[in-house]
Protein backbone atom coordinates (compact mmCIF):
# COMPACT_ATOMS: atom_id res chain seq x y z
CA UNK A 1 0.00 0.00 0.00
CA UNK A 2 3.13 2.69 1.14
CA UNK A 3 4.57 1.75 -2.02
CA UNK A 4 1.58 1.34 -4.62
CA UNK A 5 0.30 4.65 -3.39
CA UNK A 6 1.13 8.44 -4.48
CA UNK A 7 2.41 9.86 -1.83
CA UNK A 8 5.75 11.14 -1.46
CA UNK A 9 6.17 10.94 2.31
CA UNK A 10 4.66 8.44 4.55
CA UNK A 11 4.55 8.94 8.67
CA UNK A 12 3.10 5.63 10.24
CA UNK A 13 2.08 5.87 14.51
CA UNK A 14 2.84 3.14 16.31
CA UNK A 15 2.26 1.65 19.60
CA UNK A 16 5.53 -0.39 19.42
CA UNK A 17 8.28 0.89 22.04
CA UNK A 18 11.17 -0.41 19.88
CA UNK A 19 11.88 -0.12 16.11
CA UNK A 20 13.01 -3.76 15.87
CA UNK A 21 10.30 -4.59 13.83
CA UNK A 22 10.28 -1.83 10.84
CA UNK A 23 13.96 -2.18 10.50
CA UNK A 24 13.50 -5.80 9.79
CA UNK A 25 10.72 -5.22 7.44
CA UNK A 26 11.82 -2.28 5.77
CA UNK A 27 14.79 -3.41 4.64
CA UNK A 28 13.19 -5.41 1.72
CA UNK A 29 11.57 -2.36 0.05
CA UNK A 30 14.50 -0.07 0.26
CA UNK A 31 15.02 -0.81 -3.36
CA UNK A 32 11.65 0.24 -4.57
CA UNK A 33 11.56 3.43 -2.19
CA UNK A 34 14.11 4.43 -3.73
CA UNK A 35 13.11 3.52 -7.31
CA UNK A 36 9.90 5.62 -6.62
CA UNK A 37 11.45 8.48 -4.62
CA UNK A 38 9.55 7.72 -1.38
CA UNK A 39 10.17 7.97 1.98
CA UNK A 40 8.79 6.08 5.19
CA UNK A 41 8.89 7.36 9.05
CA UNK A 42 7.15 5.52 11.71
CA UNK A 43 6.93 6.74 15.04
CA UNK A 44 6.46 4.61 17.41
CA UNK A 45 6.50 5.21 21.95
CA UNK A 46 9.67 7.00 22.30
CA UNK A 47 11.48 6.38 18.92
CA UNK A 48 11.53 7.52 15.40
CA UNK A 49 12.67 5.40 12.22
CA UNK A 50 12.11 6.23 8.40
CA UNK A 51 13.97 5.67 5.58
CA UNK A 52 14.43 9.30 3.72
CA UNK A 53 15.00 10.09 0.43
CA UNK A 54 17.69 12.78 0.51
CA UNK A 55 16.41 14.77 -2.64
CA UNK A 56 13.46 15.61 -0.86
CA UNK A 57 13.89 15.79 2.33
CA UNK A 58 16.79 16.89 4.95
CA UNK A 59 17.03 14.71 7.30
CA UNK A 60 19.86 16.54 9.38
CA UNK A 61 16.44 18.47 10.17
CA UNK A 62 14.88 15.32 12.31
CA UNK A 63 18.18 15.54 14.85
CA UNK A 64 17.41 19.14 16.18
CA UNK A 65 13.64 18.10 16.68
CA UNK A 66 15.41 14.93 18.59
CA UNK A 67 17.77 16.70 20.25
CA UNK A 68 15.16 19.59 21.92
CA UNK A 69 12.63 16.56 22.88
CA UNK A 70 15.29 15.40 24.90
CA UNK A 71 15.98 18.40 26.60
CA UNK A 72 12.40 18.77 27.84
CA UNK A 73 11.09 16.65 30.82
CA UNK A 74 10.66 12.73 30.29
CA UNK A 75 9.31 9.86 32.34
CA UNK A 76 12.84 7.68 31.91
CA UNK A 77 10.80 4.40 33.47
CA UNK A 78 8.63 1.89 31.81
CA UNK A 79 5.22 0.77 33.21
CA UNK A 80 6.87 -2.28 34.79
CA UNK A 81 9.67 0.47 36.94
CA UNK A 82 12.47 -0.89 34.51
CA UNK A 83 14.46 1.94 32.98
CA UNK A 84 13.86 3.12 29.78
CA UNK A 85 16.12 2.89 26.53
CA UNK A 86 17.94 5.47 25.39
CA UNK A 87 18.50 4.69 21.64
CA UNK A 88 21.27 7.87 19.73
CA UNK A 89 20.01 9.07 16.76
CA UNK A 90 22.08 8.01 13.99
CA UNK A 91 22.17 8.54 10.48
CA UNK A 92 22.69 5.89 7.90
CA UNK A 93 23.56 7.07 4.14
CA UNK A 94 25.10 4.11 2.61
CA UNK A 95 22.04 1.37 3.17
CA UNK A 96 21.77 -1.69 1.44
CA UNK A 97 18.55 -3.50 0.15
CA UNK A 98 17.77 -6.66 1.58
CA UNK A 99 15.61 -8.54 -0.95
CA UNK A 100 14.95 -12.37 -0.04
CA UNK A 101 17.16 -14.40 -2.25
CA UNK A 102 18.84 -11.25 -4.10
CA UNK A 103 22.54 -10.16 -3.61
CA UNK A 104 22.59 -6.79 -0.98
CA UNK A 105 23.60 -3.58 -2.88
CA UNK A 106 24.02 0.04 -1.65
CA UNK A 107 21.26 2.10 -2.09
CA UNK A 108 22.32 6.04 -3.06
CA UNK A 109 19.62 8.64 -2.22
CA UNK A 110 18.10 7.33 1.14
CA UNK A 111 19.17 7.79 4.27
CA UNK A 112 18.53 5.49 7.01
CA UNK A 113 17.57 7.61 10.46
CA UNK A 114 16.52 6.24 13.99
CA UNK A 115 16.54 7.81 17.23
CA UNK A 116 14.93 8.31 20.35
CA UNK A 117 12.63 11.45 21.66
CA UNK A 118 11.38 12.53 24.83
CA UNK A 119 8.38 11.27 26.15
CA UNK A 120 4.75 12.87 24.98
CA UNK A 121 6.63 15.26 22.80
CA UNK A 122 4.90 16.58 19.64
CA UNK A 123 7.25 15.80 16.54
CA UNK A 124 3.97 15.80 14.11
CA UNK A 125 1.95 18.85 13.90
CA UNK A 126 -0.04 19.72 11.20
CA UNK A 127 -0.69 23.22 9.64
CA UNK A 128 -3.96 24.47 9.89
Amino acid sequence: MIIKGNDKLVILGSTATEPKMYIATMGGYIKQLSEMNKSVIVVGDGFIYGIVNNKEYDVHMLENVLKESKEKKRDKKKDDGKKKKEMPFRINESIKSKEKGKKPEVIKGLSEVTGSFGNKQIIIKANK
